[in-house]
């Protein structure tokens, strides 16, 4: 209406003004902008309605699918985790016993042992290689794995989870610090990957 309206004062050499009482007069004109009746029969809401839960269902459908997907690859990679904690506990049973030799050896470079008393380097040095046994940390990351998998399958448990994959993360980092063995920090390394990923998943299920 616009356009005609420009143009037909073009063709009348009169020149075109279009002010906002010239756009209300178009627009509240009954052949221009007329609004039928907004009631909606008892049909339309029942297409509605019916079409509304239908997309509903499919949706929780697709949901829980990606939900059970979701879960299994969770339990994948538990199954992961439990046994790297295996593996690092197999490399833990030789690794204090050998940390322990190693300060044995590296003191008694450093010290004359006929001047000290008789059995006081092997305590000191057992005392050291206690600081680096990591046997508790693998005893309690396998109770929060075994915890992890009982309440894995029943949601909501979002935040339980990850409570769990904390304490099994501080786990990790101990015997990180603790064990002077690249197997093992390689490992721990892996683990705490593993542990990276199940978080993003459980974060997808919620």
């Amino acid at each position: 209406y616009l356009n005609l309206y420009k143009q037909a004062c073009a063709v009348s050499d009169v020149q075109a003004e279009i002010d906002e009482e010239l756009i209300r007069s178009i627009f509240i004109g009954r052949d221009i902008l007329e609004i039928e009746s907004s009631e909606i029969t008892t049909e339309e809401k029942t297409l509605v309605t019916n079409a509304l839960s239908k997309a509903i269902e499919s949706l929780l459908e697709s949901r829980a699918e990606e939900g059970v997907k979701l879960t299994e690859d969770i339990l994948h990679r538990l199954s992961l985790l439990e046994k790297l904690f295996s593996s690092t506990a197999a490399l833990a049973e030789n690794n204090a016993e050998l940390q322990k030799q190693k300060l044995l050896d590296r003191v008694s470079k450093l010290a004359n042992l006929g001047e000290l008393e008789p059995g006081r380097l092997e305590t000191e040095v057992a005392f050291l290689a206690d600081k680096l046994d990591i046997t508790e940390e693998l005893v309690r990351g396998k109770s929060h794995l075994a915890k992890f998998r009982e309440i894995v399958s029943q949601p909501p448990h979002g935040k339980k989870l990850d409570f769990i994959l904390q304490e099994i993360g501080r786990e990790l980092n101990t015997i990180a610090s603790k064990a002077q063995n690249s197997e093992i920090q390689s490992l721990i390394v892996e683990a705490k990957g593993e542990c990276e990923r199940i978080k993003e998943q459980i974060q997808n299920i919620e």
